[in-house]
């Protein structure tokens, strides 16, 4: 007998955050899935916000699945971290005045030689610019298209595997598996990534199944920076270059609510996304707008490393601040209230 679907929920007065499906229920609480990544947890008399959707069309399906199947694998445990709690939180002030501190002139000056290899007699590794141009010559839609095939697969994974080796993006261990993998792709590994690069319908569905065909190719999973690092480069104003410790460190500050899990999959992905696109928004709020997510990528790489965190704590306790991040830093639910409160 066929078991009937979970239901779909959505928030009646936080419509922006999405589909969501009951992850756990216990103690008058439930913590809902959201359609993003996020866990969130509300009390009993708030269950009423949460209304049931009513017609759900295939992208509904979709996402349901995807949220039923991340339950699966994490058992719905209230829980919202695989790690443990931080140490030291820091707010995003703390990180844009570290920021400040090292480029003055924000995202550009020193920013654009250093980083962007604006002007660069020779790149390097870390200049975006031309790794940015490179991936979006050699990957192009045209070229993706036409090479669509058995005999052409080879090809076009050894090009994705010698953009990523002339970054700093892509562990070099990773890219060296990636190239010796080439010869055993095919044309359905091609439109895997002709789709997740330049498809036009939810961008889940696409990801997921880009991962699945290079795991495939691989014989193993592949890391996050392997997975995303491509979609950044090729459409870096919409999508997000992953750097896991980075980002992990970042979610453990900023959204402590936000649920990611160490392999790589869409409902993970989507969750770093609403991640880098919140950093993205303080810091265009703050008079720091980057070019794009490769920009935020690089930023909260360098506002997270050891040495970073060891400047702010200095400058936290000369100032005499508290270490909890402050409203600015957009954590509302780090103050111990359900989502259904802060609404």
């Amino acid at each position: 007998m066929t078991q009937p679907l979970p239901t779909l929920f959505k928030h009646s007065k936080r419509p922006s955050w999405g589909l969501a499906v009951i992850a756990w229920e216990r103690d008058d609480k439930r913590g809902y899935l959201f359609e993003n990544g996020m866990l969130r947890t509300l009390a009993e008399p708030f269950y009423r916000f949460m209304v049931p959707v009513e017609k759900v069309d295939d992208a509904g399906h979709a996402t349901l699945i995807r949220l039923m199947a991340q339950i699966e694998v994490t058992g719905g445990a209230p829980s919202v971290r695989t790690s443990m709690s931080p140490a030291l939180r820091f707010s995003l002030a703390d990180q844009v005045a570290y920021f400040r501190s090292e480029y003055p002139e924000g995202f550009g000056g020193e920013w654009l030689k250093k980083v962007r290899g604006a002007g660069a007699k020779r790149r390097l590794k870390r200049h975006r610019d031309a790794a940015v141009a490179h991936a979006q010559e050699d990957l192009s839609l045209e070229f993706l298209q036409s090479s669509a095939t058995d005999e052409g697969a080879a090809d076009v994974w050894r090009k994705v595997a010698s953009v990523l080796d002339q970054t700093d993006l892509v562990p070099t261990a990773q890219v060296e598996a990636l190239r010796a993998s080439a010869e055993r792709a095919n044309a359905q590994s091609v439109n895997a990534l002709l789709g997740v690069l330049y498809g036009q319908d939810d961008l889940s569905a696409r990801f997921d199944a880009y991962v699945h065909a290079l795991e495939a190719q691989l014989g193993k999973a592949p890391n996050w920076e392997l997975a995303s690092a491509i979609l950044g480069l090729v459409v870096p104003r919409e999508c997000v270059c992953v750097r896991r410790t980075s980002f992990q460190t970042q979610a453990d500050w900023l959204l402590p609510e936000l649920r990611s899990a160490r392999g790589v999959s869409a409902l993970t992905y989507s969750a770093y996304s609403h991640l880098a696109r919140t950093v993205c928004e303080y810091l265009e709020q703050h008079d720091l707008p980057p070019q794009d997510y490769i920009d935020v990528h690089d930023f909260i790489k360098l506002t997270t490393t050891p040495s970073a965190q060891s400047r702010m704590l200095t400058l936290q306790r000369s100032e005499g601040d508290a270490t909890e991040p402050d409203g600015d830093g957009q954590e509302p639910t780090g103050s111990g209230k359900s989502s259904a409160e802060a609404a």
